[in-house]
Order: C-alpha cells, then structure tokens, then sequence
C-alpha cells in the first residue's frame, strides 16, 4: 500500500467428490501494517463448471478481530434466485459471480484481445455491481516467479451499477474504478498482479508463490 508492505493473502481452491471445487481467501497484515491493525479478513465459497464456465455457488466474507462484519450470499440457479445471509432474496442476474468467484472465471475464459469489454454482475455478500472486463494488450511482466507474458485486463464499473444516487454515499456502492490486473498467459491465466487506487494511494498486490496450476 503506497511503499509499504501491507499484509499477505493466501488462496487456496479445493476439488470436493461430487466435482464443484470451495475456495479459501485468507488475507492478513504484514510488515509495518500490523503496528495499525490486527483485522483480518476471510472469503470462503464454493463454484462449480457449467457447460465450459466458472458458476458461483456461494460466497462468504467476513472479518476476525476489530469489529465484526459478515456477509454472505448464496446462488439458486435453478429458481435464479439470490438469497443473502440476512434472508433477503432478488433475481439473479444471467452469468453473476460473487467477488470470489470472478477471478476463477476470468482465468477459465479472459477477455478477448480484440477489446471487446465483457459486462459481469458481481456480489460483494450485500448486493451487485455491474463491471466491464476489458483486455488491454499483452505485456512482459517481470515477476517474483519470473518474466512472464501476461494480459493487461482493466475493471470498469458500469453508469447503471446498482450504485445510484439513493447510494451515493455508501461505501460498499464505491467500487474503484481504475483496478488493473495482469493475468499469466502460460500459467493458466493466473493473476501474477492486481494493481488498484484507494484513497489516493497505490494498492498492489503480487504473486509470490503458487502450487497446484
């Protein structure tokens, strides 16, 4: 965060017997970050693979130490129905991800490098968002797993994205709009860099390690 080192995440995603695979984001501080904060944050879900893509399943985010925040939401496809963890139910929007999910998706199926941007509504556990996943060229990227051709992919948020004026001053209803990321074209199209602006300061994070792709 800006030149400091601010924490470590570590994910994990796991193939269970009847095929669907749960996932585990673990992200706490590091460095010079844990003299301001204890907290630490948790994602767990589950996605499973329909007909070629990457479909959500369920999604829960919540946060240990400081104080608590929870938030869950889970996929009816069949009903297309999505049911929050404090018993609110709306439609479920054709081909919606949750904030776990969507990176799974994006290395099954990036954008196309002919910049065509890609609309996806995305579930933060409280409500969607709609984004545009646009692909903005390869580049040679120099990584702590070495010098990789990666994909440029820039997040956009779209002017009718379920943050409207009656939100305007929600938090949760102000994603960035300026996140990056560089997918690895030979390791699987997996996110080597994610790069985003928060209150005036750089946010990046980088891939030090990964077993198992």
């Amino acid at each position: 965060y800006g030149d400091l080192l601010a924490g470590q995440t570590v994910k994990t995603l796991t193939r269970q017997t009847d095929g669907s695979y749960r996932y585990r984001t673990h992200s706490q501080p590091a460095g010079l970050a844990k003299w301001f904060t204890s907290n630490e944050w948790i994602e767990e879900g589950a996605i499973r693979l329909a007909a070629g893509r990457v479909q959500a399943l369920s999604f829960l985010k919540y946060r240990e130490g400081g104080k608590p925040r929870r938030h869950s939401v889970s996929f009816d496809w069949l009903k297309k129905l999505a049911r929050y963890g404090d018993g609110r139910e709306e439609p479920l929007p054709a081909g919606a991800h949750d904030e776990g999910s969507v990176w799974f998706d994006l290395m099954l199926s990036p954008p196309p490098l002919d910049k065509t941007a890609r609309a996806l509504s995305i579930n933060n556990g409280k409500r969607f968002i709609v984004y545009r996943y646009q692909a903005l060229g390869l580049e040679t990227l120099d990584t702590p797993l070495g010098r990789m051709q990666t994909l440029k992919v820039k997040r956009l948020v779209e002017p009718e994205s379920g943050c409207g004026e009656a939100r305007r001053e929600d938090k949760a209803c102000k994603p960035e709009t300026d996140l990056s990321l560089w997918l690895a074209v030979q390791r699987g199209h997996v996110p080597v860099k994610i790069q985003m602006h928060e209150r005036g300061q750089a946010a990046v994070l980088i891939l030090n390690s990964m077993t198992g792709l």
